[in-house]
């Protein structure tokens, strides 16, 4: 066997083999040190714990009213930009939930700064060390939403589920309630602001006609949007019903480090460096040979 089969390709299996006996040590260090690794990393590393939420959405809103309107109402509502709907999409309500203005604003009220850039605080000092290195809202929500919140929806039950992985288990559970509380606070503030200005827009065209059949299409108008005021005053669960609440994860259910796959990718990738190693000081060794 020469260097320059090697190089074309012309080893054969016994070849192959006679490598690999002649230089398994190489092999059996470089397995163990890429093991040793992932068992010290799994036993040192951060334990990260998952809390979900599981939820539906919880509007009811019917939908088309405006379309079914005819004549000049319809064509008031459409102008105005009236909703008749009570309730909250799907999609609007999921994307407020991972919306910057909402996050930037629960991590502010929460005070995660400090937990997201640990590396930054002075826990003992109570203030960051250095502060000129303060991290931004914009950071912070980046850093949240690839991290720390994921939602993911379910196409064929509908369900919704809100996950939060951090170190504390209570902390987890705590932000992904707190979360949907926030989303359903601030989906029945829009729909109760949206329902008064439509108020004021139906009362002050109210003033303005004197068409009996036109008055009294706006009177029922705004007796749906006072219904809907109401509505949004007294039910909690505006935009998601919740089906299943984070609880605090057990001690051991951690979801990273997983160290069974760590281990395993770890011996697998030390038998592959230990097989390249050899290889290449068989190599050099026939290199130096051939000189």
């Amino acid at each position: 066997m020469t260097t320059e089969r090697v190089a074309h390709g012309e080893m054969t299996l016994i070849d192959f083999i006679h490598v690999l006996r002649r230089h398994k040590w190489s092999i059996v260090v470089c397995t163990l040190l890429c093991v040793g690794f992932a068992v010290v990393h799994s036993a040192f590393a951060t334990r990260l714990y998952s809390a979900k939420v599981i939820m539906v959405p919880a509007q009811t809103g019917k939908g088309g009213i405006a379309g079914r309107l005819g004549g000049n109402l319809g064509a008031l509502v459409g102008l105005a930009n009236i909703d008749l709907d009570s309730g909250t999409s799907k999609e609007q309500a999921i994307a407020i939930l991972k919306s910057r203005r909402l996050t930037e604003q629960f991590i502010k009220d929460e005070n995660l700064l400090p937990a997201l850039y640990p590396d930054l605080w002075d826990g003992d000092k109570g203030q960051w060390k250095d502060p000129e290195e303060v991290p931004t809202l914009g950071a912070a929500f980046r850093k949240f939403d690839r991290s720390v919140r994921f939602v993911q929806e379910d196409a064929e039950t509908g369900l919704i589920a809100l996950e939060i992985i951090w170190s504390d288990r209570e902390k987890a559970a705590q932000w992904a309630n707190a979360l949907v509380a926030r989303v359903n606070q601030r989906t029945r503030e829009l729909a109760q602001e949206e329902a008064e200005r439509s108020l004021r827009y139906l009362n002050e065209q109210l003033t303005r006609t004197d068409l009996i059949e036109l008055r009294q299409a706006m009177y029922g108008l705004i007796e749906q949007h006072v219904k809907n005021i109401m509505l949004a005053k007294v039910r909690d669960e505006y935009a998601f019903k919740v089906i299943d609440p984070a609880v605090v994860p057990e001690p051991g259910t951690y979801v990273s480090p997983r160290s069974t796959l760590l281990i395993g990718i770890a011996l697998v990738f030390g038998v592959l460096l230990g097989i390249a190693w050899a290889f290449l000081r068989y190599l050099i060794a026939r290199s130096r040979e051939l000189s």
